[in-house]
């Protein structure tokens, strides 16, 4: 998903992966989803979800809606390896911190990851 764009550069919310031997690497778990086919709807699924477990799993087994809060709201930091990290507090709402910079190659109509986890801008 492309958020921003500025010319041929743009940042998003995942790297684009055009395929599994691109010089992105994949993160790891991410490669039988991807000889799948799914393409980046199914990486897109595959972070959030495994962002998602890894939220679910931090509010421990006995889950309840406070305990949920109180894992997100605890400035843990949680990383799918596709979208960035993000942590929460009592003054963080927003979560992530970096994003990753992607550039349109025209003559492939494909888009080629510059940066990914970019921060500071």
């Amino acid at each position: 998903m492309i958020i921003g764009h500025l010319g041929r550069r743009a940042i998003g919310l995942f790297p684009s992966w055009t395929s599994s031997t691109g010089s992105t690497p994949l993160p790891a778990g991410l490669p039988q989803v991807r000889r799948r086919g799914t393409g980046d709807i199914g990486l897109a699924e595959w972070g959030l979800n495994k962002t998602f477990r890894l939220m679910l799993e931090a509010a421990g087994r006995d889950l309840s809606r406070q305990s949920f809060l109180r894992a997100l709201t605890s400035g843990k930091p949680f990383a799918s390896n596709v979208y960035p990290t993000v942590a929460y507090d009592g003054s963080i709402h927003f979560g992530a911190n970096s994003m990753h910079v992607l550039e349109a190659d025209c003559s492939t109509r494909k888009w080629k990851t510059l940066t990914t986890f970019a921060q500071g801008f």
